[in-house]
């Protein structure tokens, strides 16, 4: 009988490259083709980390993808590997990527599979000749303008709604362990600020706090008698996971501030319909990005939009053009996913760089803003779909989410305004 190779993992776990499964005492799996392709990828550049474009390269090959997918086979395969500790097969490198280190190559008779394993042997064949059928139903859909969308099952992140004395806590992660810590660390930063400044300088707060691989987002506003944010007290922060510590002291030596007016440098005289104000805590001279919306309505709760991205360096409060973007999108209500209040569905058109980002090192330098600027350029010229979430909004104000980018406040020039009137209607 002729034999093959598996793969042993700390967690008695078995990879069977050739048949793409997983297996254990209790359970087979088969996984999906990017599944294969990431693990593949993982054990065979075990020497060093994988970095997310690695893998993403890896897992699709000749497609353009965001990092949300990756995130979401990582955590399919922590699940398959049966991790009960997260890590335990799957390293996460902060700032590199990812990493397996300890596994058994092994060597096993195909008379040992079970007969469910015999039959995925035995009908490799049709397997190829449905893939075969399958790639070319794919380019029959590659002509489609928009693919890829993902579904609500689908989205990478999981939310908890706390509390803190009158203060709302809203902490947003990947999976209950992410949760955990980032209550752990809204607590005791909620602690050390009351120890420090009188307690009510920190009161009806709504706080938002985000972590992915790479990023710690945290977004607040202070709320009226009726819970609503007030105008001029919304704050929004994203910082590399290593810079929490700088945050924390920030905040320890602050007791809030209102927003500043930006200064930016533009000839275009029309007044946007909206703006977002985004800060950074990162190793990089720039602090600051403006985005300006310019909005039409289309019909079917769809709008039209583009904008201009405008950046400022700690050097100066003089904002300058990043990048012009124009996209479609529509807002869709939903009940399904907790502590979101809508979808926004955002189908991009264009993308320009109107500052070169290649071209000047000490600008560039571990900055969050280029790098989430370039991460728009691959979705925006790739024309991904995505989604991004609405978490609040009343009047003139919007808390938006984004796997990808964090939390940010978008301003509307209306009182009134029809950005998100589905969610409102």
């Amino acid at each position: 009988m002729p034999q093959a190779e598996q793969v042993k993992f700390p967690t008695g776990v078995y990879f069977i490259p050739s048949l793409g499964i997983i297996k254990s005492s209790n359970a087979t799996q088969a996984l999906n083709q990017s599944e294969q392709l990431i693990l593949s990828y993982l054990l065979e550049h075990n020497q060093r980390p994988a970095t997310k474009q690695d893998l993403i390269e890896a897992g699709w090959p000749k497609r353009e993808v965001t990092e949300a997918s990756l995130f979401q086979v990582i955590r399919s395969l922590r699940v398959k590997l049966q991790e009960s500790n997260k890590g335990e097969v799957i390293e996460t490198i902060p700032r590199l990527g990812y990493q397996i280190c300890t596994f058994d190559i092994q060597t096993f008779d195909m008379a040992d599979l079970n007969p469910l394993e015999k039959v995925k042997q035995k009908s490799k064949q049709l397997k190829y000749f449905l893939l075969g059928m399958l790639i070319l139903f794919c380019a029959i859909l590659a002509t489609i303008k928009y693919m890829d969308e993902p579904s609500v099952d689908d989205l990478p992140f999981e939310s908890r709604l706390t509390s803190l004395d009158s203060n709302n806590v809203l902490v947003i992660g990947e999976d209950e362990d992410v949760l955990n810590d980032l209550t752990s660390k809204v607590t005791t930063l909620y602690q050390s600020y009351n120890a420090l400044h009188s307690p009510n300088h920190l009161e009806n707060r709504r706080i938002f706090i985000y972590k992915n691989n790479d990023i710690y987002s945290v977004a607040w506003c202070k709320q009226d008698q009726d819970n609503y944010c007030i105008k001029g007290t919304e704050l929004s922060y994203s910082m590399r996971l290593e810079e929490w510590p700088t945050f924390q002291n920030y905040i320890l030596s602050n007791k809030g501030e209102l927003i500043d007016t930006p200064k930016i440098q533009t000839d275009f005289t029309r007044q946007p319909a909206a703006k977002v104000y985004l800060n950074y805590i990162d190793d990089s001279v720039i602090q600051s990005k403006v985005i300006h919306y310019f909005i039409s309505n289309e019909p079917n709760n769809e709008f039209k939009y583009s904008s201009m991205s405008f950046i400022a360096s700690k050097q100066q409060d003089l904002h300058q053009v990043l990048s012009i973007k124009a996209a479609n999108y529509q807002v869709i209500p939903t009940q399904d996913i907790p502590n979101v209040i809508a979808r926004v569905k955002i189908m991009p058109e264009m993308f320009h760089w109107a500052y070169q980002p290649t071209g000047t090192t000490g600008l560039n330098k571990d900055s969050l803003a280029l790098e989430n600027e370039r991460h728009e350029q691959v979705v925006y010229e790739g024309r991904k779909v995505v989604f991004n979430h609405l978490l609040y909004h009343h009047n003139h104000l919007s808390l938006i989410f984004s796997a990808n980018a964090g939390l940010y406040w978008l301003h509307s020039n209306k009182q009134q305004d029809v950005l998100f009137k589905a969610t409102v209607d």
